[in-house]
């Protein structure tokens, strides 16, 4: 058996995106962040919106990450905004 004692490196991380932050969700470490001081508009208010409702709910205990929820054909086959952009 060959064991390496060479120290693990990081790889990198690299995004087109203009601003990024990634963070461990369990301790909190900033792992990645790209002009993330930078003040930006949100790009949909009801994304953030519904982010938060989802962060209650789970934070309550009220759904878990485990749930699953069903999608009928007609809406997977109804597709997005209808605006036509992608949701």
């Amino acid at each position: 058996m060959l064991l390496s004692l060479a120290p693990a490196t990081a790889q990198l991380f690299e995004t087109k995106a203009a601003q990024a932050f990634m963070i461990d969700a369990e301790t909190g470490t900033v792992l990645f962040s790209k002009d993330a001081d930078r003040p930006i508009q949100p790009a949909s208010l009801a994304k953030l919106m519904t982010m938060e409702v989802v962060f209650n709910a789970i934070k309550s205990g009220r759904v878990t990450l485990d749930d699953t929820y069903v999608v009928s054909e007609n809406a997977w086959r109804t597709g997005g905004a209808p605006s036509g952009t992608s949701t």
